[in-house]
């Protein structure tokens, strides 16, 4: 059973435990969205929202549609565009994820959404060492970015760069682990707290 987490990645259930706990969180948070959007209709943030769970579960035309629907609410902010960018670069409709790109570089060049976009146009046309470029230019400002450093770690794995592939799949181990960690701790302290 394949679900998408993070910025449009696949990943199989069984191999990740944080899964069924992302689905049931990304539900709870379209509810609230649905919910905002039927009282607030004209409220960009909720469009927004809905948005970016579209792109985690993969549903990219939904994406596309509330990105734009809070774009047209709120033109003046790039996060729109620049998400409905990527989500045209997971469609592989590079032309309109371009458009939006240019339209963000020109409000924030250093947008790190709009640079895991550009990297991912420039994976889907071969240009490995140019996505390598675009993912270490995005986490200059977001350096623990899991997608990021995951996706690195392989195009340098293929480029023939094992020793920094390795550096960055340590770091994404590390990563995971600690997530791993604060997740059981929580879900420790909410089973102590039922208990009382």
């Amino acid at each position: 059973m394949l679900i998408w987490l993070g910025f449009g990645v696949p990943t199989n259930a069984a191999e990740n435990p944080c899964t069924y706990e992302k689905v049931a969180l990304l539900k709870d948070k379209l509810a609230a969205c649905e919910e905002l959007i039927q009282r607030r209709p004209n409220d960009p943030y909720a469009y927004f929202n809905r948005g970016l769970i579209a792109i985690n579960v993969g549903d990219y035309d939904q994406a596309v549609a509330d990105l734009t629907r809070a774009h047209e609410l709120d033109s003046g902010d790039p996060w729109s565009l620049a998400n409905r960018g990527l989500a045209y670069a997971w469609k592989k409709d590079q032309a309109r994820a371009e458009e939006d790109f240019r339209a963000v570089r020109a409000i924030d060049p250093s947008n790190v959404v709009m640079l895991r976009g550009e990297a991912l146009l420039k994976m889907n046309a071969g240009d490995k060492k140019g996505a390598v470029e675009s993912l270490s230019a995005s986490m200059t400002d977001d350096p623990d970015n899991l997608w990021a450093l995951r996706t690195r770690s392989e195009l340098y794995y293929e480029l023939g760069e094992f020793e920094k592939s390795r550096q960055d799949d340590s770091r994404w181990v590390k990563l995971m682990e600690e997530a791993r960690s604060r997740q059981a701790r929580a879900l420790s302290n909410s089973r102590q707290s039922e208990l009382r």
